[in-house]
């Protein structure tokens, strides 16, 4: 790609943001900005979001679930399609590696298949609660500490997954 493909432009800070003109909505070059008009949000955080949104929905606070629904969208892309399932590369995305560990936390021996009905599971069950908080509340509130207990070791098991920081020696010569 050419400096005539790129769209260069400055914020309000100065700093330069450097995008392809045609590039998915959000994506962003040289400042780790996220230039689009909602912002990207991470399995990490969309898990505790909604870990904190079933709290409220259990303690009759507020029937919010707008991060349920991030974590049920994210949960959900990041489902392998049937026909893709016969092929381990396409089984190795974050949202899978995040899972995996979250079903070997509690049952060690679960093979790939436990793995993926437990994803479809909870995104399921998420959605259910999201769709009808109050009603789920009131017949079930162990259902929503169960899902609740969930989210929180996605959020757990997904900052694990996070890059350190770099591990680059350091320069002697400079103080």
């Amino acid at each position: 790609m050419n400096a005539e493909q790129l769209e260069i432009d400055c914020d309000s800070a100065g700093r330069v943001i450097i995008q392809a003109p045609h590039a998915a909505k959000g994506v962003a070059v040289a400042s780790s900005l996220l230039p689009s008009g909602s912002p990207r949000i991470d399995l990490r955080s969309a898990a505790s979001g909604a870990a904190i949104e079933l709290d409220n929905i259990v303690l009759k606070r507020r029937f919010k679930t707008t991060a349920i629904l991030q974590l049920v969208d994210l949960l959900k892309s990041g489902i392998p399609a049937v026909e893709q399932r016969t092929s381990p590369s396409f089984l190795i995305t974050p949202t899978v590696i995040v899972m995996d560990r979250v079903v070997r936390s509690k049952k060690p021996g679960a093979r790939l298949e436990d793995v993926i009905k437990n994803l479809e599971s909870i995104a399921a069950e998420l959605e259910g609660v999201a769709s009808q908080p109050q009603q789920i509340q009131q017949t079930d509130p162990e259902r929503i500490k169960k899902l609740r207990s969930d989210c929180l070791d996605i959020s757990r098991f997904a900052a694990s997954l996070r890059r350190p920081a770099s591990n680059k020696p350091r320069n002697n010569s400079r103080s």
